[in-house]
């Protein structure tokens, strides 16, 4: 469990400590009770945001070290001669449609000792498995990535199994990093303290 995730569930037990202990004030108002409820959330989940942030900005440049690791064309690839071969190389990789071809280039660009070429059809492959809309071509350009995964399985495995579990967490992230919104009277002053704010409730 990261640092952030750590504060946030820290985070959540406190914001249920405070909700008990106003809740059980029998000497505030019924006023005095929405403003404290109000307060404790506004608070809570400003510190939660900032959390949340961190731990996306710091999921996302593991990632981006993570992939540029495992097909990232690198500064050494950007001058002269190399530049010119890894534009092409790009270029060759943007017009792939479908996995089979995909694997074809790829299989060519192995044999003949392209890594460049190699590195840009694996980066094509992934883009276009994060961008399918169906399983079935999500499946098929993952195929591609797994071909060019293989003969490197000494290093790249580990990649892959890094960013597959990063892509896993993102969605127990929004419960992570969530709260309970306030209902009746504390809701509404929470959006009027937002409002006043020049922001809107989360």
């Amino acid at each position: 469990m990261t640092r952030q995730k750590q504060a946030a569930k820290l985070l959540q037990e406190n914001y249920q400590r405070g909700l008990a202990e106003i809740h059980a004030d029998k000497d505030l108002s019924q006023d005095g009770r929405t403003r404290r409820l109000a307060e404790l959330y506004t608070r809570t989940r400003r510190e939660m945001d900032t959390l949340r942030e961190q731990e996306q900005t710091s999921l996302s440049g593991r990632m981006a070290k993570l992939e540029d690791r495992l097909y990232g064309l690198h500064a050494d690839d950007s001058s002269g001669s190399r530049a010119i071969s890894t534009r092409d190389a790009q270029d060759r990789a943007a017009q792939l449609t479908t996995p089979p071809a995909a694997v074809e280039l790829l299989q060519r660009a192995e044999r003949n000792g392209d890594d460049t070429l190699a590195r840009a059809v694996a980066a094509h492959a992934i883009e276009r498995s994060r961008a399918a809309v169906l399983s079935g071509e999500e499946e098929a350009w993952d195929d591609v990535l797994r071909t060019y995964v293989e003969p490197r399985r000494s290093w790249a495995q580990q990649c892959v199994e890094e960013l597959a579990e990063i892509e896993r967490d993102q969605i127990p992230q929004m419960f992570t990093f969530s709260l309970p919104t306030p209902t009746g009277d504390a809701a509404l002053a929470v959006t009027s303290a937002a409002m006043g704010a020049g922001g809107t409730a989360a």
